[in-house]
């Protein structure tokens, strides 16, 4: 189950950044589309988020990112480049995620009851268009946040 949430995290919070970086960029509802268990450590995903684009056509790629609990490295994951065209539209993300060094099946298993308050993630991703390339990254996110969005 903690992997489920692991990977939903990265894969919908891969999309948020870009709103900061292209200001004429609005999302709308976003949602999880699939869940795939690969090992005890690992797994993939794909989410989904609603658009609105009013600016230019711009793609996201080597989209990276952690999620640590108590500050120490509990996920870490990547998702595939992510283009978001201009219009309304729903955007897809796949990705992948595993569990760090150190984390073990037990320490899954023990994180039933998530307590969100133990959480933060670190994003960085490369986002660009036809006139511009960014590079975007954040540390210390609190997933609170970002589940009080969901």
């Amino acid at each position: 189950m903690k992997s489920v949430i692991a990977i939903m995290v990265l894969l919908v919070v891969c999309v948020e950044p870009a709103s900061g970086q292209m200001s004429k960029l609005k999302f709308g509802k976003y949602g999880l589309e699939k869940i795939r268990i690969k090992t005890r450590k690992s797994g993939t995903g794909q989410a989904w988020v609603m658009t609105d684009n009013a600016d230019k056509t711009f793609v996201m790629s080597d989209i990276r990112g952690t999620i640590y609990k108590n500050g120490k490295p509990f996920v870490s994951g990547s998702c595939e480049p992510v283009k978001v065209p201009a219009g309304s539209s729903k955007v897809v993300v796949d990705g992948k995620a595993e569990f760090c060094e150190g984390v073990s099946f037990m320490d899954v298993l023990k994180c039933v009851n998530l307590n969100v308050e133990e959480y933060t993630f670190d994003i960085s991703m490369t986002i660009f268009n036809a006139d511009t390339i960014r590079e975007f990254k954040k540390s210390g996110i609190e997933l609170k946040r970002l589940l009080k969005k969901m």
